[in-house]
């Protein structure tokens, strides 16, 4: 089974895209915070990362830069999500996709499938 962290600090926005990952038969985990989530990174070590840009103790991108910065980690693909779209023209780390909130359910599933593929 493929697994998915997803880092996100609002509490209902994280249970549903983990309620509707799980549907689709990801295993996932949820993280609150940046610090949070790479601390499960070095438990899980998932197939996918999906964290929010705008976080306490660790944002999306300082998150994302450990990530490339780790060989251990490097390959897991990152997808950041924001709803100040403004912010990503400033991002500067390498990630695979940006999915601005509020965002299609459809167009997070094919993120996820593309990235990763579909669960068997």
């Amino acid at each position: 089974m493929k697994s998915i962290l997803v880092i996100e600090d609002n509490a209902v926005l994280a249970d549903f895209i983990a309620e509707v990952l799980q549907e689709e038969g990801y295993d996932v985990e949820v993280a609150k915070n940046g610090q949070d989530g790479l601390n499960k990174l070095a438990e899980v070590k998932p197939d996918l990362i999906i964290t929010d840009l705008v976080m306490p103790k660790l944002n999306g991108e300082e998150v994302c830069k450990i990530v490339q910065s780790n060989p251990q980690f490097r390959s897991i693909p990152v997808v950041l999500m924001t709803s100040r779209v403004e912010e990503s023209l400033r991002i500067n780390c390498k990630y695979d996709a940006f999915l601005p909130k509020p965002f299609d359910l459809y167009h997070l599933l094919g993120l996820v499938v593309r990235l990763i593929g579909v669960t068997i």
